[in-house]
């Protein structure tokens, strides 16, 4: 206690040796002067504001590290949330770009912001987490990665994919094989030269063309026939007897071998056996007419007058305009007694459309010669002839 008292006493001596003058003691006391008040406010309000911005900076912080995590996280949980089969457009290496990759929805604001900042992260590798069917690495600086976040919808859109460069393959040049022409051909195309050379008049040309493909292909049947109308035509009947006696297998085969082998009998005087060969096989009218118009003509040198008559009424049914056909019917008549009707015909022969002028001129003089006459029938071929 005698402390404290020594210590109030020299206390109070001290406050009488001070000066009278008024000095100001307030910082002694627990009350501030107004302006140290307003200057101490001011550093508080400083610190204050200091503070908040570090504690958005730090937030801000925090909110851009997640939002890279989120980021990352979408693009791995849709590649593994997106089912293999669900995939319609394979990603595939060097794969062109189609149009409907660009035909999504278009996203919001908020997709943008992620899409900018996952373009950010594409700047050095972006990884895809592989898929059991998908194993995609994507480059940067080869490809460029858009993650299109739409809701209800996940998707993962590869765009401006470098186009691959197709090799060009060159195949080995298809070699044509060209079949040699047959037989058949040949023979049509020597036919074809030897008639154009007759057309042209020609006749020792043809002959020569005709006897050099036949010493190759004797038995070419179209270069036969016309060669042997050449002969027969000259009068050639050796020529043409050596060339028929190599031909004596396709008597059976072609009608034109066996018109010709007849029409050599005819000149040769053998008549009946052209008759006979002739008879011998019948072959379509239509299609043979020299055939049959042949076997008229030698059958009426062998007095088979009703054979004739026959084949000449057949072929007149074909084709009436024939006049040569008219009058050869007329002479049978004639010579089988049957003069009326070889009147009648011989004018019908100068009203045919197609008939030589010598011929109609000795239809009309046979016409005048007959006037008059009546048909006598022979007892022995009258029912024949009325049958036919």
């Amino acid at each position: 206690m005698s402390l404290v008292n020594d210590m109030l006493n020299d206390l109070e001596q001290r406050k009488a040796q001070q000066p009278s003058r008024e000095e100001n003691l307030d910082w002694l006391t627990t009350q501030t002067p107004v302006a140290k008040k307003q200057s101490k406010a001011i550093y508080w309000v400083a610190a204050l504001l200091l503070m908040a911005v570090a504690v958005l900076v730090y937030q801000q912080f925090f909110s851009t590290m997640n939002n890279r995590s989120n980021e990352r996280g979408i693009v791995t949980n849709t590649q593994q949330k997106v089912p293999a089969q669900a995939m319609k457009a394979k990603l595939v290496k060097e794969e062109p770009v189609l149009a409907s990759d660009f035909n999504s929805p278009q996203p919001s604001r908020e997709t943008n912001k992620q899409i900018s900042r996952a373009e950010k992260q594409a700047a050095n590798v972006v990884a895809v987490t592989p898929t059991p069917q998908v194993n995609v690495v994507v480059k940067a600086a080869q490809k460029k990665v858009a993650v299109n976040v739409v809701p209800g919808e996940q998707k993962i859109a590869v765009a401006n994919k470098p186009v691959a460069k197709t090799k060009s393959v060159q195949l080995a040049p298809s070699v044509k094989r060209v079949t040699p022409p047959t037989r058949a051909k040949q023979d049509s195309a020597a036919y074809k030269s030897a008639k154009r050379l007759l057309v042209e008049g020609d006749v020792a040309g043809a002959e020569a063309l005709l006897q050099a493909f036949l010493n190759e292909s004797p038995r070419a049947i179209k270069s036969n026939v016309l060669l042997l109308e050449l002969l027969l035509n000259q009068g050639r009947l050796d020529d043409v007897d050596v060339r028929l006696q190599s031909l004596q297998g396709l008597l059976s085969q072609s009608a034109d071998v066996r018109r010709l082998q007849a029409h050599y009998y005819v000149l040769s005087g053998k008549s009946e056996q052209a008759v006979k060969l002739l008879l011998s096989q019948q072959p379509d009218l239509k299609a043979e007419t020299k055939y049959y118009e042949l076997l008229a003509l030698a059958a009426q040198k062998t007095g088979q007058y009703a054979v004739s008559i026959k084949v000449y009424k057949s072929l007149l049914g074909f084709d009436s305009s024939q006049g040569d056909w008219w009058v050869g019917l007329a002479i049978s008549e004639e010579l089988y007694g049957l003069k009326a009707n070889a009147r009648a015909n011989f004018l019908q022969a100068t009203r045919a459309g197609r008939i030589a002028p010598a011929l109609r001129d000795y239809a009309n003089q046979r016409h005048r010669a007959l006037a008059g006459t009546v048909n006598v029938y022979p007892q022995t071929l009258e029912l024949e002839l009325h049958g036919g």
